[in-house]
């Protein structure tokens, strides 16, 4: 028994609508994916940039605890005065020298930054750390300082 013509006809037709299908389908397949990919480059981004923007924050937060630490330390420079101070070869007894430095040295309060600093004796035959005897003229020291003295405003 042969089977009508309309039987073969539906038969292609319905393997057409299947191909079309199956082609559509691949379209659309082909598509979304590239729809996936550049929504996972997007998010990549996204998170790229959110972590920025934290780690951002995180600075910006350890700078104000360290701000904050200054000020209660008394160290923010709005606190302290400035003079800058300038000796040129000035000639001392070794008591009047160590006045002076210890008017300078560092105590709570007070910072001495040193851009030059020569503290020399008048006479090759004496010691910078040892006293010459009594019995001699008064010891006399060369004193060159040039720097900044820094203290806090109030004290």
């Amino acid at each position: 028994m042969r089977h009508p013509w309309w039987m073969a006809s539906l038969a292609v037709l319905q393997l057409g609508c299947v191909a079309g299908v199956l082609v559509g389908s691949a379209s659309w397949l082909s598509t979304a994916r590239r729809d996936v990919a550049r929504a996972q480059q997007d998010l990549a981004g996204v998170e790229l940039s959110l972590a920025a923007q934290k780690q951002q924050q995180d600075r910006i937060a350890l700078r104000e605890r360290l701000l904050q630490r200054v000020r209660e330390s008394g160290l923010a420079p709005a606190q302290w005065a400035e003079r800058r101070l300038n000796v040129q070869q000035v000639a001392l007894s070794r008591e009047a020298a160590r006045e002076v430095l210890g008017d300078i040295a560092r105590a709570k309060g007070k910072m001495f930054y040193a851009e030059q600093f020569d503290l020399v004796v008048s006479r090759p035959d004496e010691d910078l750390f040892t006293p010459p005897p009594s019995t001699s003229a008064p010891a006399l020291v060369t004193l060159s300082l040039r720097g900044r003295l820094f203290s806090q405003e109030g004290r």
